[in-house]
């Protein structure tokens, strides 16, 4: 997830131009996903040993699996999660997850009133709501029930408002302590697509940023996990924002290519991964 300020505009640490930062938490094998539900596996497809006898002598390639539930590391929402009949990722609008200009809103609430969010100029934006849970991720609290979320009341005022795209720097925009998900029923049901987990938002100024969230797209899931780039200025779509991830990925890894399987998984386990589809899930 990459989020840019204007050219004009000043960071939070108070320079000024034009800055990147990546507001996603780095996917690690064995870690990352939501708690309770399967963690990331990523191993060798293809190694560089093996790739030795498949080329010419001196050339070699890496190629990784990683199998994971729709739920790993900082994710995106589109409606298909909550309803059957709601658009997946293949038909979101890239107008509201790219290049959207943000809102950021700093709150250090458990759950999140209506009175956060009055007054401001909300539709069309990348509502962003600043709490600092993030600080705890990877750790027992991070996950214990007491996060930061929207009220129902503040879920109802935020889906008026019609914002392009919101996101929380938490465990989850609901509270889980019920059964029930006021602000997944409402802003999905409104067609208003969620990112939960982010993370480096103490980064963004308040106003005068950019946000952009472009998925993988894949046929019949409601959620995407991945690091998102925002596109130069000169170039634009989808395909962009996805080679950008792939570069940025594979330089971690030191690798050619990886190949994300979706369905049910080449590394051995009964369970989908990555489908995005709800897995013996607690939300």
């Amino acid at each position: 997830m990459a989020i840019t300020s204007h050219s004009t505009g000043k960071t939070r640490s108070g320079g000024s131009g034009s800055a990147f930062v990546d507001l996603s938490h780095e996917i690690t094998s064995g870690a990352t996903a939501y708690p309770g539900m399967q963690q990331p596996v990523l191993e060798d497809y293809i190694s560089r040993e093996k790739s030795r006898e498949m080329y010419a002598p001196g050339t070699e390639f890496h190629s990784a699996r990683l199998c994971l539930v729709g739920q790993s590391g900082t994710y995106l929402d589109v409606p298909f999660h909550r309803y059957a009949d709601g658009y997946d990722l293949t038909r979101l609008d890239l107008r509201q997850v790219a290049n959207v200009q943000a809102c950021v809103i700093d709150t250090d609430e458990e759950e999140i009133g209506p009175e956060c969010l009055a007054g401001r100029d909300l539709a069309g934006r990348a509502v962003l709501l600043r709490t600092g849970w993030s600080r705890h991720w990877g750790t027992d609290r991070y996950g214990n029930g007491h996060h930061p979320h929207l009220s129902a009341e503040a879920a109802a005022l935020l889906t008026q408002a019609a914002p392009a795209v919101v996101g929380i720097d938490s465990l989850n925009i609901d509270g889980t302590h019920t059964g029930e998900r006021p602000a997944h029923s409402l802003l999905l049901g409104a067609g208003i697509p969620l990112v939960e987990h982010l993370t480096h938002l103490a980064q963004l100024p308040s106003s005068g940023a950019r946000f952009t969230a472009v998925p993988v797209k894949v046929s019949g899931t409601c959620r995407s996990t991945c690091t998102y780039s925002k596109p130069p200025r000169t170039r634009s779509g989808g395909w962009w924002e996805k080679a950008s991830w792939r570069r940025r990925y594979h330089s971690r890894r030191q690798a050619k290519s990886h190949e994300i399987y979706y369905g049910s998984c080449p590394c051995g386990t009964t369970r989908s991964c990555s489908s995005g589809r709800r897995i013996s899930s607690p939300r």
